[in-house]
């Protein structure tokens, strides 16, 4: 017997502890919780999926040895919030227990990280006409125009981009715009999406704001006018005021000028003259063309 007393053997006493080895620290990353208004089903497959990023089974398990038989493994864990809403820090605590109730920890380190960016997708190319100059105004008589340029460009006219996250089920989505060019004129759009932890991805689309259209013009009426002085009557007049008195009575001035306009942008107005013989040496015929030239 080991207690020299009874001549019955008692049971040896167990009070090594047992060992345990942890798994390597892990890092993974984070999936998207259930969208708002998402069904019962969806709502149970996301808590499924953010639990089994973290499992034993995708992050490792603790092993343990003992000299006697029975060793157990067993976990917890203790969350803290990591970075942004979609990341954190699990500290997990693996406990090897013995028969006899004797135990030894390890722990093991798993951060759940958001490193991806969202996918985007950008609306296509597309092309719009331009609208009326915005011109300087203290009245805001520029309001309308400027209503019309901002309503033909804005995305509700050209398009929206669309965004997906691994993570956040509502990344951000923004633009900037940059203009080059000049009929047309090019707008680049640049699309962003933006998750919470700040991951982000660009896409651009293109706007061309181009003018088709040409401007209208309205011509003078057509108008008679008296032949030129004789050269007997000019005799008395100065070399200068001979050639304004013979120009002078087929000038715009006297039988009227053209009027345009443009759905974008200012307009010059020119005219040519071709000049044929009237019925009599006196008399001619003039075909005034006029020509409205908008910006582009």
């Amino acid at each position: 017997d080991n207690d020299g007393q009874n001549g019955i053997d008692d049971a040896a006493e167990d009070i090594v502890l047992p060992s345990i080895t942890c798994p390597e620290d892990s890092t993974v990353e984070c999936v998207a919780p259930a969208a708002a208004g998402a069904s019962a089903l969806d709502c149970a497959l996301a808590i499924i999926s953010n639990l089994t990023i973290s499992d034993p089974t995708n992050t490792g398990s603790a092993t343990a040895s003992d000299d006697c038989p029975g060793v157990t493994v067993a976990f917890s864990d203790a969350v803290a919030a990591g970075s942004c809403a979609q990341e954190k820090e699990i500290t997990r605590t693996w406990t090897a227990t013995d028969a006899a109730g004797n135990t030894s920890e390890c722990i093991q380190n798993v951060s759940v990280v958001d490193s991806s960016a969202p996918s985007i997708s950008c609306p296509a190319n597309t092309t719009v006409q331009c609208t009326g100059e915005i011109a300087n105004s203290v009245n805001g008589s520029c309001i309308p125009s400027l209503v019309a340029a901002m309503q033909a460009t804005s995305p509700a006219n050209t398009g929206n981009a669309s965004a997906a996250d691994v993570c956040d089920p509502d990344p951000a989505i923004s633009f900037s715009d940059s203009s080059s060019g000049a009929c047309p004129d090019l707008i680049t759009r640049t699309w962003t999406a933006t998750d919470t932890c700040g991951n982000s991805t660009d896409c651009q689309q293109t706007i061309t704001i181009d003018d088709n259209v040409a401007p209208t013009i309205t011509c003078p009426a057509d108008a008679s006018v008296e032949c030129m002085p004789s050269v007997v009557a000019l005799s008395d007049q100065s070399c200068l005021d001979q050639i304004f008195s013979i120009v002078g009575s087929t000038d715009s001035s006297i039988t009227g000028t053209a009027t345009a306009t443009d759905n974008c942008s200012d307009v010059t107005i020119t005219s040519a003259s071709a000049v044929a013989a009237g019925a009599c040496p006196q008399e001619k015929q003039i075909t005034r063309t006029w020509t409205a030239t908008d910006a582009c």
